[in-house]
């Protein structure tokens, strides 16, 4: 397998695209130029989603259905995620591995990429995940939305929407 290398500093100027390019439609249609700040220097520490929604404005409960559906699909987000955790999660995933360890390196820069889901609404096989889109540990866009798919009784992302997310940062993947 050839090893691909990303310079940092043009990881970083990739990532300011991604963080661009998944700006919500509010932040498209605003005048105002989108802003980034700069990741801290202290390490950063994985932990587990928050999914528990009784917080929420809403104040709904989550079903076992949907938390399950949010806790695959930030696995699969998390740049500090393990991969023998995350791959479960991924459509064709072994193919994918690579790409994957590109995507942590360039988390590590940034003290860690994750998209942080907010809600799940479940029609059939499919979740539509909202969710925050989160640097560092702080959200640089909020209430994106993207899909997951129950499959054969796991909840797992497809090829495709993985790639479109890495393609975004210019991390080469193949869909």
């Amino acid at each position: 397998m050839a090893e691909i290398r990303v310079p940092r500093v043009g990881f970083f100027t990739v990532l300011v695209a991604l963080i661009v390019s998944c700006g919500s439609a509010e932040a498209r249609n605003s005048s105002a130029a989108p802003t980034t700040t700069a990741p801290t220097t202290t390490a950063p520490t994985t932990t587990a989603p928050t999914t528990d929604k009784s917080a929420d404005s809403s104040n709904a409960k989550v079903s076992s259905s949907e938390e399950a559906a949010m806790e695959a699909f930030a696995l699969v987000y998390n740049s500090e995620a393990e991969w023998g955790q995350k791959v479960v999660h991924l459509e064709d995933g072994p193919e994918l591995e690579t790409s994957n360890a590109i995507y942590k390196a360039g988390g590590e820069t940034m003290g860690g990429i994750s998209l942080s889901p907010k809600t799940a609404v479940i029609d059939g096989d499919v979740a539509r995940i909202t969710y925050d889109v989160m640097f560092g540990g702080k959200v640089a866009y909020d209430n994106m939305t993207r899909t997951i798919r129950l499959i054969n009784g796991v909840w797992k992302v497809s090829r495709v929407d993985y790639c479109d997310f890495l393609s975004s940062a210019r991390t080469p993947c193949s869909n």
